[in-house]
């Protein structure tokens, strides 16, 4: 949002909505899969409003600037990032559920 408000550029004030709205979606989306499936669910719904963001922020920049954005590349940084993130998690719950034990 700061960036957005800093760099204020031809219709870059709508990544404003978009941040907010991603916001929403991971606040809305944790809570109805929070209770069903605890940690892993937050973790997805981290996933979506940050593949939401990605997608709106690709499309809202190539109406404002010329260049193109890598969006493969940022596609892969987030699956690259989600590998070892499902591996702590899934490396913490067994260890909480060997502790329990």
């Amino acid at each position: 949002i700061l960036s957005s408000l800093i760099f204020a550029k031809d219709k870059t004030y709508q990544l404003i909505w978009v941040a907010i709205i991603s916001f929403l979606i991971l606040i809305g989306s944790s809570i109805y899969l929070a209770p069903q499936y605890g940690i892993w669910g937050v973790a997805l719904a981290g996933l979506m409003a940050t593949v939401f963001e990605l997608i709106c922020n690709y499309l809202l920049s190539k109406k404002a600037f010329t260049m193109r954005w890598p969006f493969f590349k940022m596609l892969g940084l987030i699956i690259l990032f989600l590998i070892p993130a499902c591996a702590l998690l899934f490396y913490t719950q067994t260890i909480k559920s060997f502790i329990l034990t």
